[in-house]
């Protein structure tokens, strides 16, 4: 009797402690499987979490420079002969300078982009320290958001959003200004990226043909 109780539990000690160690092995891994996907979640919300409050951070930078660029316009202000422009006006102003050097300026034999080049180098010179807080304020957003690399796709909301704010004669004095390589290189560069070039062919704000002509080129 007591050798088959010993023999009993010998048989049944070795083919339970196996089993039992299987099981054991199994809840193990359905433990740490369990906690790979909770870290997974974790991290995912985390991320999530991250880049909202990347987002938040960007834009708040950035509608604080839209309301820097709007307080820079209502500053502007400048006295010529017995005139005072003050706010978007001096901008018409300025725009009204260029357009008279574009128009009496002798072209003979240059293209319209040397043209503008030539008529926004003499106008710059002579005027544009009224406008050059104005111009620094549009290049500081263009390289906020050109430089903000957490926005995968989402740039063009922001830049819509900048070309938004343009009057008619702002669009086209950028366009007279990313047109010319004057001193405006790299802006230049950041409206052809940002299609403001495409922008303003849509919007119907170019009359003079071969403005329009120039700026369907840039866009291609």
């Amino acid at each position: 009797q007591q050798n088959i109780w010993v023999m009993f539990g010998e048989f049944f000690g070795g083919t339970l402690s196996p089993i039992l160690a299987f099981l054991a092995l199994v809840a193990l891994l359905w433990s740490i499987e369990i906690q790979r996907k909770e870290l997974r979640e974790t991290v995912k919300t985390l991320e999530i979490q991250n880049n909202l409050i990347q987002k938040q951070n960007f834009e708040a930078t950035f509608f604080h420079l839209l309301k820097l660029y709007n307080e820079t316009i209502k500053e502007l202000s400048v006295t010529f002969g017995n005139k005072t422009f003050e706010g978007r006006p001096v901008l018409g102003w300025f725009h009204q300078e260029l357009e008279n050097k574009l128009s009496i300026a002798p072209f003979k034999g240059q293209t319209r982009k040397d043209q503008i080049n030539v008529s926004y180098s003499l106008t710059y010179e002579q005027f544009g320290h009224y406008i050059e807080r104005y111009n620094s304020s549009i290049f500081n957003i263009l390289k906020f958001i050109d430089n903000y690399d957490s926005l995968p796709g989402r740039k063009d909301i922001y830049i819509d959003i900048l070309w938004g704010q343009f009057s008619r004669i702002e669009l086209l004095l950028f366009f007279y200004t990313a047109a010319s390589s004057y001193r405006e290189m790299e802006m230049q560069l950041l409206a052809v990226k940002y299609n403001f070039f495409e922008y303003i062919c849509k919007r119907g704000v170019i009359y003079n043909s071969k403005d329009l002509i120039l700026a369907k080129k840039f866009s291609e």
